[in-house]
């Protein structure tokens, strides 16, 4: 009876094992999976946390008997329009603070041979010189 019990726990053991192994296969798998579909994810969450923040407000128009549809794409108006009036506000003066960043005396030159964020903003932003074609020729 000895031999039928330790062959018993090794078969026990196993099962275990084998479990473990599995389960540890399927949360790898499942893993990988979400990692190569994490943009869609990602995506689907924007889109689930913008719906639950225009939902007050579209139920709050159709209280005011504005239909669901025409709701949503007020507040779809109003997102892009507001997107779209931040951009109109802050690019031009980004551009002309980078313009202004790259006319100093010796920008060229400090910006070549500097580092961290200066650097790494204003490089790419440099003339290249004179040997690119211009509009003119």
């Amino acid at each position: 009876m000895a031999v039928d019990e330790t062959t018993a726990r090794r078969a026990g053991v196993a099962g275990t094992a084998a479990k473990a192994t599995a389960a540890g296969v399927v949360v790898v798998a499942l893993a990988f999976g979400l990692w190569k579909v994490r943009s869609l994810i990602i995506l689907l969450l924007l889109a689930l946390t913008f719906a639950a923040a225009i939902r007050p407000g579209v139920e709050w128009l159709e209280r005011r008997r504005v239909p669901e549809p025409l709701a949503i794409l007020f507040f779809f108006v109003l997102g892009l329009g507001t997107l779209g009036l931040f951009f109109w506000l802050a690019v031009p003066p980004a551009l002309h603070q980078v313009e202004h960043a790259l006319n100093q005396p010796g920008a060229g030159s400090a910006v070549g041979n500097s580092t961290g964020i200066r650097h790494d903003v204003l490089s790419p932003l440099r003339p290249r010189g004179t040997g690119s074609p211009s509009a003119t020729e």
